[in-house]
């Protein structure tokens, strides 16, 4: 999946049935099972504000008098969201590990820890398909430019900024996945310190805002090289890119 559940989880498949099947304390067995199901809930809570703030998003999009700073503003708001959901989950990783000794820990994780090799293949596919996708997005979107923008200066100063944004857009998603590789190695690493984990999403974190940043260039720079009928028709695939 591409939504936090994915992006943030322990990525142990049932991982209730893990915990009820290798941990015989009854009231450490409670306590994991009640910090699974808060740390559950916060990344669907995470899930409903993202889905409002990408619909803010949208909306200035929309709007051609909206600037950057009013485009990167409500990004903003998204972003703190992140941090705040990172921190809020390493709360709980931490108030997990303490219920649980080496052994139990090695237990509830070997099943994440030894995949077979056909999830790992299908996860570099899913990965694949996803830069696929992406390809035929920009490639899309400088058709649509070429077309729509008939003074060449102008489509240039557009197509340089849309370079700039594919570029720090492959970097993140590359990231994400790397990000995703290394979670994965040190799911059972109980002295990782959270400053080395936060670090892990913080780079994550930093390319995402970067591309958000191009993004809001690209769009500013649409919007000053463009009439009001060729921007109607670029911003239409501006907000089926957003989408992917």
């Amino acid at each position: 999946g591409t939504g936090a559940e994915s992006e943030f989880a322990f990525n142990i498949p049932n991982i209730q049935n893990e915990i009820r099947q290798h941990l015989e304390d009854e009231n450490r067995k409670d306590t994991l099972l009640l910090l699974v199901k808060e740390y559950e809930g916060a990344i669907k809570k995470y899930e409903e504000e993202k889905d409002r703030q990408f619909s803010k998003l949208s909306e200035i999009g929309r709007d051609r008098t909206s600037g950057s700073s009013q485009y990167l503003k409500a990004y903003d708001q998204y972003y703190q969201s992140r941090i705040n959901l990172i921190s809020s989950l390493m709360d709980y990783r931490f108030m997990m590990l303490e219920n649980v000794n080496d052994q139990e820990l090695l237990l509830i994780v070997e099943e994440a820890l030894n995949r077979p090799r056909k999830a790992i293949r299908k996860e570099e596919r899913l990965a694949g398909r996803s830069q696929d996708r992406l390809i035929g997005v920009f490639v899309n979107l400088n058709k649509i430019l070429s077309r729509n923008i008939q003074d060449s200066l102008k489509a240039d100063v557009v197509r340089q900024s849309l370079h700039t944004l594919e570029t720090s857009i492959y970097a993140a998603v590359d990231e994400t996945y790397r990000l995703s590789v290394e979670r994965r190695n040190r799911l059972d690493d109980r002295n990782a310190t959270r400053e080395e984990l936060m670090d892990m999403y913080n780079r994550s974190n930093q390319l995402r805002y970067e591309a958000a940043r191009n993004f809001a260039i690209l769009r500013q720079d649409v919007i000053e090289n463009t009439n009001q009928q060729e921007w109607i028709a670029i911003n239409r695939e501006l907000e089926t890119f957003l989408k992917n």
